[in-house]
């Protein structure tokens, strides 16, 4: 689980770089998350979502 205190750090937080650098890493499939609104502010969380899908990880969006 990856979480900064405040979600309108901007797009290259410590929890997006983390989350980021962890789906890079061999034989990640992807990542979870809730709603897209947990991935920031409409803006940074649709800049998140890109470099997530950059990765070539999935992210699946259950509820």
């Amino acid at each position: 689980m990856f979480t900064d205190r405040d979600a309108t750090v901007g797009i290259r937080s410590p929890a997006s770089i983390g989350l980021v650098d962890a789906l890079e890493l061999p034989d990640t499939y992807g990542a979870v998350v809730p709603v897209l609104s947990h991935l920031g502010p409409k803006s940074l969380g649709t800049e998140r979502k890109r470099q997530i899908t950059a990765t070539g990880a999935t992210t699946g969006l259950w509820i």
